[in-house]
Formats: structure tokens, C-alpha cells, sequence
């Protein structure tokens, strides 16, 4: 064999070596990524936690609620509405009977003390619509477990404007007083009422023959 036989065959070997090697090296490489890939692909699936079981509903009976009483009561002086007084109660005592009615005991009371007392269906603000209190006397105590809310209306300027007899009376049971200014048209009103009223009496006194005279 030549020596350039030789050479030929020295350099196809060393090229196939090469090749060889680069074909290692490329199985490694995709062999790798393969297995990088298996890892990945086998990573185990996601554990989806089990739903919390409903919490239980409890079912609270609510109490009943508290018994409540109202009425109204309305007073005439000389034919002429007085005063109005709306009250309620509220819830009953401990020790209350089958027949306990406070509503119906203060009515009771109320005409034992005044017989022109009359029970107003409607309530006072409902009943007199048409009319504005010159004075309010109002309060709400609890009493053995009865709550009482109690409003008086006055509308009569001799018991606001020509005394202080139902002011005091209203202090003293520790309720709240309240009555329209003095310089309101209302106060006004009612003043020029009362004076009317007092002329006609007059009037009607001059009017009458008196029997003595003869």
C-alpha cells in the first residue's frame, strides 16, 4: 500500500471517530432532555383537598314578643275637649293572673276619679287631628317588667295659660313638660278662645232673668 494510501485511510478513520463521538455526545444530550422530560412529566398531580362539610344550622327559636296594651282616653270640661291621654303597656309581671289588663284596670280607674271621661278608639293624635295641644306631659318607666309609656295632651288655655297646677302635677310624677311658646299662634289662638268663651258666658248670665229680682 502506498504511503498515500495510508494517509487516506488514517484520515477517514479519525473523521469516523469524530462522527462517532458527536453521535454520543447528540444521544446524551436528546437522552437528557428525555429524562428531563420523564421528571417533569412524572411529577405526581396536584391533591385537590376534600370540601369542608357544611357547618351544621342550628335553628334558635326566637322569643315571643312582649304583650302589649293601649288605649285613650279623653276628658270634656263644660262640653269643651280638656285633655287626651294615650298609654301602653308593655310585657306583664311575673306573678300577672289569667285576667291581668292593666289597660282595662286604668280605664276603670280614670272614671272612678272623672265621669266625663271617654275612651277614644283611634287614639288622641288620630281622633284629634284637628286639634294642637297647648301643653304635653309624657314619660316611660319599667315596673316589674312592665314598661308604661304614658303621653298627656292639654288643650285648654285655663289649664296651661291661667295655671301652673298641671305643670307641677307633671314635674312631680317625673314626667316631661313641654308646652307651645307663649308668642306662637297657637298661644294666641287660644287665648283669644278663652276670652270669647268668658264673654258668652257672660253673656248668657246677663241674658237669663234672674227670679230674686221681682
Amino acid at each position: 500500500m502506498s504511503r498515500s494510501e495510508t494517509d487516506s485511510h488514517s484520515r477517514a478513520r479519525l473523521e469516523g471517530s469524530q462522527r462517532s463521538k458527536l453521535l454520543v455526545v447528540l444521544l446524551f444530550t436528546v437522552a437528557c432532555n428525555r429524562k428531563t422530560a420523564s421528571i417533569a412529566d412524572a411529577s405526581p398531580p396536584a391533591v385537590v383537598a376534600p370540601m369542608a362539610a357544611p357547618l351544621p344550622v342550628v335553628v334558635v327559636d326566637a322569643a315571643p314578643p312582649a304583650k302589649v296594651s293601649r288605649t285613650s282616653l279623653a276628658k270634656l270640661t263644660a262640653g269643651i275637649l280638656d285633655e287626651c291621654v294615650d298609654v301602653s303597656f308593655q310585657g306583664e309581671p311575673a306573678d300577672a293572673g289569667p285576667n291581668w289588663d292593666p289597660t282595662a284596670d286604668f280605664v276603670k280607674g280614670a272614671k272612678r276619679k272623672d265621669k266625663d271621661v271617654m275612651v277614644v278608639p283611634k287614639g288622641c293624635a288620630v281622633q284629634f287631628a284637628d286639634r294642637t295641644p297647648l301643653a304635653v306631659c309624657s314619660f316611660e318607666k319599667e315596673q316589674k317588667g312592665v314598661r308604661v309609656a304614658y303621653t298627656s295632651n292639654r288643650y285648654l288655655f285655663e289649664d296651661v295659660g291661667l295655671s301652673d297646677t298641671a305643670m307641677k302635677e307633671c314635674i312631680e310624677m317625673g314626667a316631661d313638660w313641654k308646652s307651645v311658646p307663649r308668642d306662637s299662634k297657637e298661644w294666641r289662638a287660644a287665648k283669644l278662645d278663652h276670652s270669647r268663651r268668658k264673654l258668652q258666658r257672660l253673656g248668657d248670665r246677663l241674658a237669663t232673668p234672674d227670679p230674686t229680682d221681682d
